[in-house]
């Protein structure tokens, strides 16, 4: 709830966590979308596909990782909009 600090002060991460990581984590957990995130992964997909070190397992597991983002962005953001609706043909 708005302006419940409860959570924050007795929650149990706040044990675990830096004044400065506190007030981080409640700012990402405003976020209504996974753009930064997304984002984030996309540049970090590319930097492994550079290296030539890097197992195909491994490249494959980030690929994932993007489209479940990318799923759960879009679920998040249909949800936010009027109508709650991906669009055509989504549910």
């Amino acid at each position: 709830q708005p302006g419940n600090q409860n959570a924050r002060q007795h929650g149990f991460y706040s044990r675990f966590l830096s004044p400065d990581d506190q007030l981080a984590l409640e700012e990402a957990a405003q976020l209504r979308d996974l753009l930064p995130e997304l984002a984030l992964m996309r540049v970090k997909l590319q930097w492994l596909a550079n290296r030539p070190d890097c197992s195909p397992q491994l490249i494959v597991q980030a690929i994932r990782t993007v489209a479940r983002l990318l799923d759960v962005h879009r679920r998040l953001t249909a949800s936010a909009s009027p109508g709650g609706s991906d669009g055509p043909g989504r549910p």
